[in-house]
């Protein structure tokens, strides 16, 4: 996926969304790959109880809010937040109707945009009088 990626410019994940669409082999291989079924499966995830899920979200947010890493704490903060209202969870989306080039270009828009701002925090100088 990634050759086919680089071979027309495209971001892995639209040609992901591609193949998924148009293609019923690559859909098929992905279901194999899903239910572990075949060469190509994957190690089953066990699904885990509610209560467990509570230990474990109770435990993130006491060594992420106990961080003395204030981004790792907005972090943990931010999860725990989108957790709360449902947001991490993974959602089908029906990618028929979008345009490839628009998307493209949305990603690289982003990319550009995260470069500008990694650009502007490193050459930040801070004018310090002695």
């Amino acid at each position: 996926m990634d050759m086919l990626a680089a071979q027309f410019n495209l971001e892995p994940a639209i040609v992901s969304t591609l193949l998924h669409t148009h293609s019923s082999l690559f859909r098929v291989k992905q279901d194999m790959m899903r239910d572990g079924v075949g060469a190509l499966a994957e190690t089953p995830v066990e699904d885990i109880s509610d209560a467990e899920f509570d230990l474990i979200k109770e435990s993130v947010k006491s060594i992420g809010m106990s961080s003395p890493d204030e981004r790792l704490r907005a972090k943990v903060g931010m999860w725990l937040w989108d957790e709360k209202k449902g947001r991490n969870a993974k959602k089908d989306i029906n990618f028929a109707n979008v345009n490839v080039t628009t998307i493209n270009n949305h990603f690289a828009a982003l990319r550009e945009a995260k470069a500008a701002r990694r650009a502007a925090l490193t050459n930040k100088v801070v004018d310090v009088e002695t």
